[in-house]
């Protein structure tokens, strides 16, 4: 077998290996960063949610009792990576 052939088929299956690595980063990168999103936003909305109940009790002058900011974020945190997913509220989420 000619020395350039034997070459040119390393190189070549180096490139396929390089670009299927490549590939397998950006996917998990890409997870990895939508993950991040939702946890940042299921943050935002429980720091908004509960200074909204804040506001309401503030107002109404009733004393209120919300839940722990780590059940109330992991409940956003589902919600959002499901809407991510699937484009609609979970089921347990919605009335009908």
């Amino acid at each position: 077998m000619s020395t350039w052939v034997i070459v040119l088929t390393s190189a070549a299956v180096g490139a396929i290996a390089s670009a299927i690595i490549n590939l397998i980063g950006q996917a998990l990168e890409r997870s990895s960063r939508r993950q991040e999103i939702a946890v940042t936003k299921a943050i935002e909305l429980t720091n908004a949610s509960r200074e909204h109940l804040q506001t309401l009790a503030d107002r109404s002058g009733n004393k209120i009792t919300s839940p722990p900011i780590a059940v109330t974020t992991g409940g956003f945190y589902r919600v959002l990576l499901h809407l991510m997913k699937h484009d609609k509220l979970p089921k347990d989420f919605t009335d009908g």
